[in-house]
């Protein structure tokens, strides 16, 4: 289990509830403070932890809401001054780490010259920033849906689709394995409108996708085997005028990409190609209405990557270039309701901000055992990356021995830099890091075996 810890949340927007039902799930004692009651309503009830109305910049609401005895508070307000603020608040009260919530990259940059500590934060988290790496990581793997890298960057995880004329359509698992040889396997099926850990006898449907774990030099070759007809992305268009949009087009025309961005009129569209016409970025001045330039452009480019801090925005850029089936869509969702409702459309991925960040503030939380945290889009389903513990269960046990729940499948095992398939007679070492897929109602049981008796 993981060990208890007094936890504060400052801001009960989606992250934060999401964060505070998550936490409270897990046995930690949490207290979430916001001035909006309609925000806090509702949460005791889903949850067994406490509510306090009131701004989170306040002394006095921070006193009251157990600062001064908090491990950690979470600052996730909408607003990064605010959230700064609070982390120092809280820290002056007693708070013995905070971690801050930051959109604005520039304050995030601001933030780290001047120094976390001297303002009284440990961590800055930015869910845009987290995104933009998630979405630059699908664009460069062909076909993919979700890609995650592990390990330090030696473990890869890939949502890969089944082609029918792919060669494993068809193949169960364990036939999947023997076909294409390596050290790869399949994490996770699709399965009634969602996914779960993939057994030996479960069957790679055509039209399907599945979660592969591989060394990060082997994706290519599993991509060509899943589906053959993939091809590398060499033109990206974004869409959006926002700091994530543009952020996306700098990361994208550094890694080599042919990238435009269609960056709204006026003053927006200026400002960024004076900041991304260096980079070879082409800034076009053009806005959702314009939807015969948004058409001929995505006509031209690999990957639409809808990136817009407007969720409809993104929604209709993504219908209207599958509805033409002219390119391979990526869709930003901002809030939950629209990753909900996206689920359901024929989408080459989507990437939820608040996912990825909900995920980096729980294995912040967690603390040092547990390296990364990542939910699957349908968050029934957890990636994690453990380090095995001095005096664990499984210093003591191979993993045929160990025990792993129902529902938890070991993917690799990544020791002084080699990765390998986790073998049953494997011995584990203090040390060793081993990447699981879980169910989320077994996670603590699988994370316990890696963890100090």
């Amino acid at each position: 289990m993981h060990a208890m810890r007094r936890i504060l949340i400052c801001g009960a927007g989606s992250l934060g509830r999401a964060l505070a039902e998550g936490l409270a799930r897990e046995g930690h004692l949490v207290s979430v403070v916001d001035h909006d009651p309609e925000r806090l309503a509702g949460l005791e009830s889903v949850a067994d932890l406490r509510t306090v109305i009131g701004s989170a910049t306040s002394l006095r609401t921070l006193g009251e809401a157990g600062a001064a005895s908090a491990d950690v508070v979470l600052a996730v307000t909408a607003s990064d001054s605010a959230n700064a603020l609070i982390c120092g608040l809280a820290r002056r009260l007693g708070a013995a780490h905070a971690i801050a919530r930051m959109r604005d990259g520039e304050l995030a940059e601001a933030a780290s010259t001047i120094g976390l500590a001297q303002l009284g934060i440990d961590r800055v988290i930015s869910p845009e920033a987290l995104a933009v790496e998630a979405v630059v990581r699908i664009i460069s793997t062909p076909g993919a849906s979700d890609a995650v890298d592990l390990a330090g960057g030696t473990v890869a995880v890939r949502a890969l689709l089944t082609a029918k004329d792919g060669a494993l359509a068809g193949c169960t698992v364990a036939d999947a394995r023997a076909r294409v040889p390596g050290d790869w396997l399949v994490a996770a099926v699709e399965a009634d409108g969602g996914w779960r850990v993939a057994g030996p006898t479960d069957v790679l449907v055509p039209g399907n996708r599945a979660y592969v774990c591989c060394p990060k030099g082997d994706v290519r070759r599993l991509v060509h085997a899943f589906d053959p007809g993939a091809r590398p992305a060499r033109s990206v268009l974004v869409i959006g005028s926002g700091a994530a949009a543009a952020q996306l087009a700098r990361r994208l025309a550094v890694e080599g990409f042919e990238t435009a961005i269609l960056a709204g009129r006026g003053a927006p569209a200026e400002r960024l190609a004076a900041e991304l016409d260096p980079l070879g970025v082409e800034v076009l001045a053009g806005t959702m209405q314009d939807a015969d330039l948004l058409l001929r452009r995505a006509q031209a480019a690999d990957v639409v990557a809808a990136a817009a801090d407007d969720d409809e925005d993104n929604l209709m850029a993504a219908l209207l270039v599958r509805a033409r089936g002219l390119a391979r869509v990526v869709v930003v969702a901002n809030h939950s309701a629209t990753v909900r409702l996206l689920h359901g459309m024929d989408l080459d991925a989507l990437v939820s901000p608040r996912l990825l960040a909900a995920s980096a503030l729980i294995r912040l939380v967690r603390g040092r055992g547990v390296g990364e945290v990542l939910r699957l889009s349908d968050e029934r389903l957890d990636l994690l990356e453990v380090t095995v513990a001095a005096g664990s269960r499984a210093v003591r046990n191979p993993l045929r021995d160990l025990g792993l729940p129902r529902g938890s499948l070991a993917l690799a095992v990544a020791r002084a830099g080699e990765v390998g398939l986790p073998r049953p007679d494997l011995p584990f070492q203090e040390g060793d890091r081993i990447v699981l897929i879980t169910d989320r109602a077994h996670e603590a049981k699988a994370v316990a075996l890696f963890s100090p008796a």
